[in-house]
Order: structure tokens, then C-alpha cells, then sequence
């Protein structure tokens, strides 16, 4: 039998953390009168915003403004469009031949409108796309997974206070043999184990299941 005294060692150890810590998100969500219209009300993309921009036509639109995908087409800088009737004017840094392409705003008003207004056109109203079927049903299933907003405002209108966890496992083991001053034995054994959860700011997403559509 061997005997192990004074020949045979053993060394174990064991280091755990438990961390539980809340943390303040902030983030982006459908705002009240998207999610109320069935997103087809997105006003509050140029009510909530300041300023304009023009396009290649030189038709002045509302920061915001949503354009209809459908009426993209390309224009020639110095030749009338076809569809609005509107020359597409020349500059320095475009000049003439220029090729650019445009997009009609959703709204009541004509592509020959020269600048376009919230009140006068009635933009960023979807109600006749989603009539024709031109809204995605899993787009919008998806969008309504996003938690109510908790504030004002298009970017920002969403706080969170979700839990932040981590969970670390450390073990270590070994043994030394020492069988004579010219043959010894080592062995070691090391396990670690890390768990972390660090929730995004619409976390609460998780916990809701997409509707089958």
C-alpha cells in the first residue's frame, strides 16, 4: 500500500459572484399615434421635427416627410420631368445631365406641388396604402411587440429599468506527488463558468410572442 505521508498533496479552492444591478435605458419606440392609426399615421415624424429639404426637383418637403416607394423615378437635371411637369433645375454642383431620382410624399397633394406643407397636404398619411394593401401585416406585428412609449418626442421616449445579472463560477483543484527527490507528480484541474444578462433597452420586447399573421 502507498504511503502517502508527507508525499501527497491536495489544494482546492472556490470563488462565486452573484451580481444583481439595476440600470437606466434609454431607448426608441413607436410613438402613441403610430401605434394608435395602426402605423398609418407617422405625423409625429415631422411635428416632432424642425425644418425642410428639397429634392432634386427642387420641391421643398417637411423634415419627416415619408415618401411613397412606388413613385421613385429618375430625373435629369435641366429637363422636365415627365410626371410632375417640374424642370429639374441646374446648379454648379449639379449641372446638367445630372441623374438624380425623386419619390412623391404620401399626402393629398400632386407631384407638380412645389412645397409641400403638413396641413396642406395632409402628410405622412398612410390610410389610403394600407386600403390597398400596401402595409405588411408581419411589419406591423412586429412593431406593436415594442413597448408603449414612456415619454415624448420620436428618439428617447422610452425608459427602461431592467435588471442587470451575472453569475461567475471558479473552481480550481490539484494535487502534488512526490514519490522521491528525482519523481514527482502534478495534477490540476481548473473549471469557469460565466453567466451574463445585460437586457437592451426595449427588453420588455422578450416577453411578448408575434401574433401568427
Amino acid at each position: 500500500m502507498y504511503n502517502g505521508k508527507n508525499k501527497l498533496f491536495f489544494f482546492a479552492d472556490y470563488e462565486g459572484l452573484r451580481r444583481r444591478q439595476g440600470t437606466v435605458l434609454n431607448g426608441a419606440v413607436p410613438t402613441v399615434a403610430e401605434r394608435n392609426s395602426n402605423y398609418t399615421d407617422f405625423t409625429d415624424m415631422i411635428t416632432l421635427q424642425s425644418g425642410t429639404q428639397t429634392d432634386a426637383l427642387g420641391r421643398s418637403v417637411p423634415t419627416g416627410t415619408v415618401f411613397d416607394p412606388a413613385t421613385t423615378r429618375q430625373v435629369i437635371a435641366g429637363q422636365v420631368d415627365p410626371v410632375s411637369g417640374v424642370l429639374a433645375p441646374t446648379s454648379t454642383s449639379v449641372p446638367a445631365g445630372t441623374k438624380e431620382f425623386v419619390r412623391d410624399p404620401f399626402g393629398t397633394c400632386g407631384p407638380a406641388t412645389l412645397t409641400f406643407t403638413l396641413a396642406g397636404c395632409k402628410l405622412n398619411n398612410l390610410s389610403a396604402a394600407a386600403a390597398a394593401g400596401r402595409l405588411d401585416a408581419n411589419a406591423i406585428n412586429l412593431l406593436n411587440l415594442f413597448p408603449s412609449p414612456t415619454g415624448a418626442g420620436l428618439s428617447q421616449n422610452f425608459v427602461n429599468s431592467p435588471k442587470l445579472r451575472e453569475d461567475r463560477n471558479a473552481f480550481d483543484a490539484r494535487m502534488d506527488a512526490n514519490f522521491n527527490e528525482k519523481n514527482q507528480l502534478f495534477f490540476r484541474f481548473s473549471l469557469g463558468t460565466i453567466r451574463n444578462s445585460f437586457p437592451a433597452s426595449s427588453a420588455a420586447c422578450r416577453r411578448r410572442r408575434v401574433p401568427a399573421g
